[in-house]
């Protein structure tokens, strides 16, 4: 093993060296190579069959993980589209006093207007919300 490597793992003060900072992977991968000196019995085989396995399950791990960031990543992605089409349409309801074209109103009788957004839940399953905007309570800035 690298000297500086065992007075790390054995928590020694590295004085001038306390800049060196090794990753455990490399640490673990310079004790493996000094275990056959270190062994005493066939703790060896036993122990890189368990450090194998660790290594694939953590693999495995940080793959769903990595998979369930792009998740989150696209529905926010989703979200923020949805938000900026919402916005555009205030914009224009506000511009129009509550209307689309010459004779479509968006807004019910209490002057709210109304946005419906499908979306999964946590159980998988497909629902709509509805949320309701009171238009004179609403200020859109225009950018």
């Amino acid at each position: 093993m690298k000297p500086i490597n065992v007075e790390l793992l054995m928590g020694h003060s590295l004085g001038l060296s306390d800049y060196y900072e090794p990753t455990e992977y490399e640490l673990l991968d310079d004790y493996l190579k000094a275990v056959d000196s270190l062994t005493i019995n066939n703790a060896k085989q036993m122990m890189i069959k368990e450090v194998s396995e660790n290594q694939q399950i953590l693999a495995t791990e940080i793959q769903a993980k990595a998979q369930r960031i792009q998740s989150l990543e696209d529905d926010i992605k989703s979200m923020r589209e949805d938000m900026k089409n919402i916005f555009e349409v205030l914009r224009v309801v506000k511009r129009n006093d509550g209307r689309v074209g010459t004779d479509k109103t968006m807004l019910d009788e209490n002057r709210n207007i109304t946005f419906y957004q499908d979306y999964e839940n946590a159980h998988g399953l497909r629902q709509t919300v509805g949320v309701k905007i009171p238009i004179d309570a609403v200020e859109v800035e225009e950018f």
